[in-house]
């Protein structure tokens, strides 16, 4: 996607989840915090492109909830208002996995079984999402 000038560049937030992702296992506590931190991060680069790439979209095309607990289920759902668009389909697909991945690392406070195999879904998630969204910015 275009980047504006003077705008965040969400995508960095994937990058930033690869390099917490791809430093070696201690055996530390902060192992298990760096990869949370790195599902999280993922998702948001997604969630945020997402949301750009929605914004960018004639306001008579879409309607999303952008205040509220149901802002993130409200913008995925756009997604799937487009039932004959399959990219579009796979996007909100995409989103939805990934969020419930992100619940998970940020707010379950027990051990996450394959915690590391999460973060690495997660960051493919989050690519395949924003590399989506930039084929559906470049097609008319």
């Amino acid at each position: 996607m275009k980047l504006e000038e003077n705008k965040f560049n969400w995508t960095e937030y994937v990058y930033i989840s690869q390099e917490l992702s791809r430093l070696p296992l201690t055996g530390q506590p902060s192992d298990t915090a760096r990869l949370r931190a790195a599902i999280s991060r993922a998702y948001y680069a997604a969630f945020c492109n997402a949301k750009k790439y929605l914004d960018s979209l004639p306001h008579d095309n879409i309607s999303y909830n952008i205040n509220g607990e149901s802002s993130h289920d409200s913008v995925i759902n756009c997604f799937f208002s487009d039932s004959k668009n399959q990219d579009k389909q796979n996007i909100g697909l995409l989103l939805r996995n990934l969020k419930r991945l992100r619940k998970e690392a940020d707010y379950n406070d027990k051990f996450i079984k394959n915690l590391s195999n999460k973060a690495e879904t997660a960051i493919e998630e989050a690519e395949t999402i924003i590399n989506s969204l930039e084929k559906l910015c470049k097609s008319p």
